[in-house]
């Protein structure tokens, strides 16, 4: 990603059979840094500045909490994959 640029982060909660479940909750997101990127409550990306970050999205159901993170690269030059 280049700075000033934006994705929307989608998510999908699944049983342990992988069945969706269609409204599962209030989804929480949280940047775990927040000079490269941040996070709105509706899942919207902004790249800020060179560097790395992940960004975490987390539901609370009953007594327990869901989670799951991607990360993100934010940098001015491409990156190019010099694998054969």
């Amino acid at each position: 990603m280049k700075a000033g640029t934006t994705a929307a982060l989608t998510v999908t909660v699944r049983t342990a059979s992988g069945a969706a479940i269609p409204s599962p909750g209030v989804l929480q997101f949280t940047s775990r840094n927040t000079t490269v990127v941040t996070v709105n409550e509706t899942g919207v990306v902004t790249a800020r500045s060179d560097g790395a970050s992940y960004v975490v999205a987390s539901l609370t159901t009953g007594n327990r909490t869901l989670s799951d993170s991607v990360g993100f690269l934010v940098s001015e030059v491409a990156k190019t994959d010099k694998r054969p």
